[in-house]
């Protein structure tokens, strides 16, 4: 990448503005005008784009703050995902349309972490909608969100080092907010099976499902 972008990628993010997300989701959905595969999409992709300017506008003429407010809310909910999921999961990373092994449900566990406001006050989770509770969500799926902290007292107690709560997801997104961009996620467990932070880089932008 052009130094010049790159330096610019960094310092927002420093900033704390999500700009990776937002390149990811711009690439998306420009993604039927240049990817062949999605040259069927680009007439919806049009009317969209259309469509939602039109609305922004209208939205700008009867109130520029509520436009600005509004993205600033956007950065805000972004920024929210980015720091709940950044560090669920520790799976291998592969290119496009290369061999993927197979994985048993053991390194499926393993590689998948709990994100959660509080583990004592377990009602603080429903803010997010149960959604840190990621080892129950993915050990049974059709568990119902609202029971997902039961499901996971019932089938984790005794295991402490799956579980970040609050300040450590704070301190870790914090700490390492440019390093994960270059040093990829990291290491969640040492070799003894302990968590070790210090490793623990997390993922970018993985809150929505990118197509390209």
């Amino acid at each position: 990448m052009p130094t010049p972008i790159r330096s610019s990628i960094l310092v927002l993010e420093w900033l704390y503005f999500p700009a990776i997300s937002f390149i990811l989701q711009w690439r998306a959905i420009t993604a039927p005008f240049w990817n062949p595969q999605r040259h069927d999409q680009r007439l919806r992709t049009i009317i969209l784009l259309i469509v939602r300017s039109q609305l922004f506008i209208l939205l700008g003429l009867v109130s520029l703050k509520a436009l600005m407010l509004y993205f600033l809310a956007y950065i805000g909910l972004t920024t929210v995902l980015r720091i709940v999921d950044c560090f669920q999961h520790t799976y291998e990373t592969f290119p496009i349309d290369s061999p993927i092994p197979k994985r048993d449900r053991t390194y499926e566990q393993a590689n998948t972490f709990t994100t959660l406001i509080s583990r004592r006050y377990w009602w603080l989770n429903l803010l997010l909608l149960n959604f840190g509770y990621h080892n129950a969500h993915h050990a049974f799926m059709k568990c119902p969100w609202y029971n997902l902290h039961e499901l996971d007292k019932d089938l984790f107690t005794g295991r402490e080092n799956y579980c970040l709560t609050l300040p450590l997801l704070l301190k870790n997104y914090h700490r390492f907010r440019v390093a994960r961009l270059v040093k990829g996620q990291g290491k969640a467990v040492d070799e003894q099976g302990d968590f070790n932070l210090d490793t623990f880089y997390g993922a970018v932008a993985v809150s929505f499902l990118v197509k390209s």
